[in-house]
């Protein structure tokens, strides 16, 4: 890289655009004092990127643009352009993916512009650039507005009387190695803002982790009820289908095969119809069939009879027994027997003890066998009675009297005989007759009895029917329970899982343990289901989507985070090894580049002194160690011919001057910048040392552009062009320019 011309506008004392064209290998700048050469200096260290205002002999930005005169009004900005020749290309390699498409072009144009409010642009190639841009491009190019670069009047002897520290950061700005101190700070700036978006990272994630852990457990949470929702859809699934299948298959049976069971529930209709049907033709035939009231007449009849004759003869047959005592004169009477109605009162009480015993359970036979429809038993015993009061008796004939004093009775007896005997015979004739009459009232009842019998059959069974009626239909209207229990139950369910519950509800698979599950057990396992989904494990379809998605969305952050970790960690690891290479390569870098300036220091210092030694010595720093190592100070070591003085204070200041100079020309010789820029460095010079100066600037000028500003006429006579700067009338400085190599053909 090389410098190839200049343009100044606006900036200080240039009122007017002026441009330095340094096409020669050195190019002096004259003029008289006051007129603005050393503006040309700091013009070029302020398109270099100076920031020190008072380096640039200013306070504020505004003193940096031209004030204005009584004939050119003031500007409101300033601007310098430097123009580098870039055709070798040989930094491209060293430049960050920012700058190396700058460092593509075979020309480089550097500018700056200043404006009154303060504001201030950096422009490569016309493109705004950052000012860090420009110190790496300047850094690469070995470009600096440090002392080997810019030296201007009073501060060659600076490098001189820096302490060994800042000795070694301008060592290194000549060396070039300035570049690894940006990429050593830009790496460092990465590394603590990684750092810090690690902590960040680290704070973000602490207040992210106790609420992926709170949705964690909410997930879960949903999951369960995922789970026990699916299983509820199968429970309720096959309950539903079990149960409608029961409904349907028993509302099929009680509707269309009552007449095929077994149980008399399920008689037809039409047998319950016919079961009527008789039950009408029995009871019509019981009010057409009544006992005739004959019947029951001549019975009653016949009974009174009956009764009557059996009281009549009772009375006649106890008369006769009593006459018949009196007649054979029974002893227990004594011989009063002439009290007649005494006799007779005691003979019937008797007669009547004894003979009422036997006729009383020969009424009882009689009873029964008449009710018994027994007419023989009846006739037997009346005969037996007949026999009973001849055995009791004896002969029924009339007897003489036994005394003539007692009484005869045997008339009276014997036709109390014959009464007895007729009445007998009628009460026998009245019980046949009554026996023939209760033989055909049995007979009519006997056949009532039958048809009654088989109404009461058939009445049970048509109660037997009707309540088997009242059964089936007291189960169909259970099962029209059941099956509104189950829509009912669709509802609720369908609440839960939703309307996709409706299609799925038919999707069974007979083969599952589910169908073979009875239906009591199926229901407990809903009702649980339904307990544990209401108890623990509440929530609704736009809270789980919302709880899943958040926590999805956190649990992914997480991941990006741990991974924005791991990233940061790999960076932190490679910026720090970077670190250290850049470092390691300074320090290489350095130690090789001062010890090829002291071998050039030392023949410039043999050269300008005429003999004696000088050597740059790198020396461990008191200070010890800082954040990047070993400290590290460059210490100059020299002896001036016949001086045994070793303090750079103790020299004169044309010699301190005489060996900066020859310190600087060593530095620009092993790493030359495209220029440097000399403001009166010579201005302590004597002629001798004047001379000598020129000549190093012979040497120096193979290598580097040299800007020279001076007023040594020595000086002047080693430049190939001079540039005068004159204060015009109208206050601003003005350009005049003279080319030797034009002169001398």
């Amino acid at each position: 890289m090389i410098l190839k011309s200049i343009i100044i506008n606006g900036f200080k004392s240039f009122g007017k655009k002026v441009k330095i064209d340094l096409a020669h290998n050195v190019t002096g700048v004259v003029g008289p004092n006051g007129s603005g050469k050393s503006n040309v200096a700091e013009a070029i260290r302020f398109v270099l990127g100076e920031q020190s205002m008072k380096n640039m002999r200013g306070k504020l930005s505004a003193d940096l643009i031209y004030k204005g005169s009584e004939r050119l009004v003031a500007l409101s900005r300033a601007s310098v352009e430097i123009y580098i020749d870039n055709k070798d290309k040989t930094n491209l390699k060293k430049a960050s993916h920012d700058m190396a498409g700058y460092l593509d072009y075979d020309e480089i144009k550097l500018s700056r512009e200043v404006y009154s409010d303060g504001e201030s642009k950096y422009k490569v190639n016309d493109a705004t650039v950052r000012l860090r841009d420009v110190e790496e491009l300047l850094a690469i190019a070995g470009i600096d507005n440090a002392t080997h670069t810019i030296i201007s009047q009073g501060e060659a002897d600076r490098i001189l009387l820096a302490n060994g520290k800042e000795r070694k950061e301008i060592m290194e700005d000549a060396l070039g190695l300035r570049v690894y101190h940006l990429r050593i700070k830009e790496s460092e700036k990465k590394l603590n803002k990684v750092e810090e978006h690690k902590r960040e990272i680290e704070i973000i994630k602490r207040e992210v982790d106790p609420l992926l852990i709170d949705l964690g457990r909410q997930v879960k949470i949903i999951e369960r009820r995922k789970e026990e929702l699916v299983n509820l859809k199968d429970y309720a699934k096959y309950y539903m289908y079990r149960e409608k299948e029961y409904i349907n298959k028993r509302r099929h049976e009680l509707q269309n095969v009552l007449g095929e069971a077994q149980d008399d529930r399920y008689e037809s209709v039409a047998s319950k119809q016919e079961i009527k049907e008789k039950i009408l033709e029995i009871e019509s035939y019981l009010n057409n069939h009544n006992l005739p009231r004959e019947y029951k007449l001549r019975q009653n009849d016949l009974e009174a009879i009956y009764g009557g004759l059996n009281n009549e003869y009772t009375e006649v047959k106890t008369k006769r027994n009593l006459l018949t005592q009196l007649q054979l004169g029974d002893t227990k009477f004594g011989d009063n027997i002439s009290d007649s109605e005494e006799l007779v009162s005691f003979a019937r009480s008797q007669l009547r003890n004894g003979r009422d015993k036997v006729n009383h359970k020969l009424d009882n036979a009689i009873y029964n066998a008449l009710h018994n429809n027994n007419a023989g038993a009846i006739t037997n015993i009346g005969d037996a009675r007949i026999q009973l009061d001849e055995l009791f008796f004896g002969e029924k004939k009339p007897k003489e009297k036994i005394a003539d004093n007692k009484p005869d009775y045997s008339n009276e007896i014997y036709e109390l005989e014959l009464k007895v005997t007729d009445l007998e015979n009628k009460k026998n004739q009245c019980l046949v007759q009554l026996s023939e009459v209760k033989r055909d009232v049995d007979s009519l009842n006997e056949n009532k009895y039958k048809y009654l019998e088989n109404k009461n059959v058939l009445e049970k069974r048509l109660r037997d029917i009707e309540y088997g009626e009242k059964l089936n239909a007291e189960e169909l209207r259970r099962l029209g329970e059941r099956d509104n229990d189950v829509t009912t139950f669709l509802r609720e369910i369908t609440d839960i899982l939703g309307a996709s519950f409706i299609i799925e509800q038919n999707n069974i698979d007979k083969a599952h343990d589910l169908y073979s599950l009875d239906l009591h057990e199926l229901n407990k396992k809903i009702e649980r289901s339904k307990a544990r989904l209401e108890a623990g494990i509440e929530g609704g379809a736009m809270d789980d989507i919302a709880v899943i998605n958040e926590y999805n969305e956190l649990r992914e952050r997480r991941e990006f985070l741990d991974k924005e970790i791991a990233d940061i960690e790999n960076t932190e690891t490679e910026l720090m090894a970077l670190i250290s290479d850049l470092r390691e390569s300074l320090h290489s870098d350095l130690a090789k580049g001062v010890e090829k300036i002291s071998f050039v220091f030392n023949n410039y210092f043999h050269e300008v002194f005429g003999g004696g030694s000088a050597k740059l010595v790198v020396a461990p720093s008191l200070g010890g160690r800082d954040g990047e190592g070993p400290v590290f100070e460059l210490n100059i070591d020299v002896s001036i011919p016949e001086k045994r003085v070793k303090d750079m204070h103790m020299f004169s200041g044309g010699e301190r001057s005489l060996i900066s100079i020859a310190l600087i020309f060593a530095m620009s010789a092993i790493a030359p910048p495209p220029f440097i820029v000399l403001d009166e460095t010579d201005a302590a010079l004597d002629e001798i040392n004047a001379k000598r100066y020129g000549q190093m600037l012979g040497k120096l000028a193979q290598k580097s552009k040299l800007l020279v500003i001076t007023h040594n006429r020595q000086t002047m006579n080693e430049c190939d062009a001079l540039y005068g700067i004159t204060l015009g009338s109208d206050g601003a400085s003005h350009l005049l320019s003279i080319s030797f190599e034009k002169m001398e053909k």
